[in-house]
């Protein structure tokens, strides 16, 4: 009777133990499901709802980055087209804090770095090929625009080793930030700024070749 006992406990016992290891996995899985997949709503770049399938089809096309939320995901225009209500203003700022003197006549060239991500903190890229690439782009604008591209950073960001032998300043007062480049685009941005205030923002990652064409584009329709 008592082994009898004994062994009736013990398969409860060892019933017990699988029905809480079951209940522990089934709650691990169900939370990793939770995590890896969940329940988006999709918005186009006009804020449209859509569903995954074209979400990712638009994507895919190179004109748009996506914005992640609590609970969306929203495309966004890699291109932006706009007019400032004061370019003076805006220059004007510029030269008090960065102590930089600024033609009225020519544009404003800003690259803007979002701080360290993963898209401009992986490859072999080193702190050289980013001096290289920035002497060659402030030759070329010199040249041909007659002005100094200016390197800003997002103010609490710190830089990638890459970019150390970049001149970046600090966005003052955050004033690029909260003018052109309200969300963090991976890699980095530009917007390039006509004598007259008008402007192309390009988000995400880009090539010197692309801010050279947004700026002839600019320039050329100014006159």
């Amino acid at each position: 009777m008592t082994h009898k006992l004994i062994y009736m406990l013990k398969s409860k016992n060892t019933v017990f133990c699988l029905s809480m290891i079951l209940t522990v996995l089934s709650s691990f899985t169900i939370f990793a499901q939770k995590k890896s997949s969940p329940n988006w709503i999709y918005l186009d770049h006009l804020g449209q709802e859509i569903d995954k399938s074209n979400f990712e089809k638009l994507l895919d096309t190179n004109s748009f980055l996506d914005i992640d939320s609590v609970n969306y995901k929203k495309l966004i225009a890699r291109e932006s087209y706009g007019q400032l209500s004061s370019r003076a203003v805006l220059e004007q700022n510029l030269e008090i804090t960065l102590n930089i003197t600024i033609d009225s006549t020519s544009p404003i060239i800003i690259l803007y770095y979002p701080g360290i991500d993963p898209c401009n903190s992986s490859g072999n890229v080193d702190a050289n090929d980013s001096k290289s690439s920035y002497n060659k782009l402030q030759k070329t604008v010199k040249k041909q625009f007659n002005t100094n591209a200016l390197y800003i950073c997002q103010a609490e960001s710190e830089l990638h080793k890459s970019e150390k032998l970049v001149p970046w300043k600090k966005d003052p007062q955050r004033m690029i930030e909260k003018l052109f480049f309200k969300h963090h685009y991976p890699c980095g941005s530009y917007v390039v700024i006509d004598p007259l205030g008008r402007f192309i923002s390009y988000f995400g990652e880009y090539m010197t070749e692309d801010i050279i064409a947004h700026t002839n584009l600019l320039m050329e329709t100014e006159n």
